[in-house]
């Protein structure tokens, strides 16, 4: 499968960015793939660079993080400039069940497209992207 994105991953937890990363390449047929370990750093690197990115973007959010959670990260890229957020969807992944309060007000949130389980699974990855 080839697809026509780019991809960041902001996650705080090193082992779930190598994660999606390795089952975005198993997914796509070799996507550029950025990683983040903050919201801050993540928001830095969309300002720097959306500009220079001709693809979508798509990126998988952790949901939650310490210091700016995947919500405070929403709030900055809903600030950006509209330049920076075109062509751009957002993917939230968490930890937390179904029927959590943070899930439901993910899958509520004009932003995001939709709610991806952690650890993310290679099914549900390919048929999301």
């Amino acid at each position: 499968m080839s697809d026509n994105s780019f991809y960041l991953v902001v996650d705080d937890n090193p082992t779930d960015r190598t994660i999606a990363s390795i089952l975005l390449k198993k997914c796509l047929n070799n996507p550029e793939v950025h990683l983040e370990e903050d919201s801050d750093n993540a928001i830095e690197w969309i300002r720097e660079n959306r500009s220079s990115i001709s693809k979508k973007l798509v990126i998988l959010l952790d949901m939650l993080m310490p210091n700016v959670d995947g919500f405070g990260f929403l709030e900055a890229y809903d600030r950006l400039d509209e330049t920076s957020k075109s062509r751009s969807e957002i993917i939230m992944l968490s930890s937390m069940d179904e029927v959590s309060d943070f899930t439901f007000k993910a899958k509520n949130h004009p932003l995001v497209k939709c709610v991806l389980p952690k650890p993310l699974n290679i099914d549900v990855l390919k048929e999301v992207v």
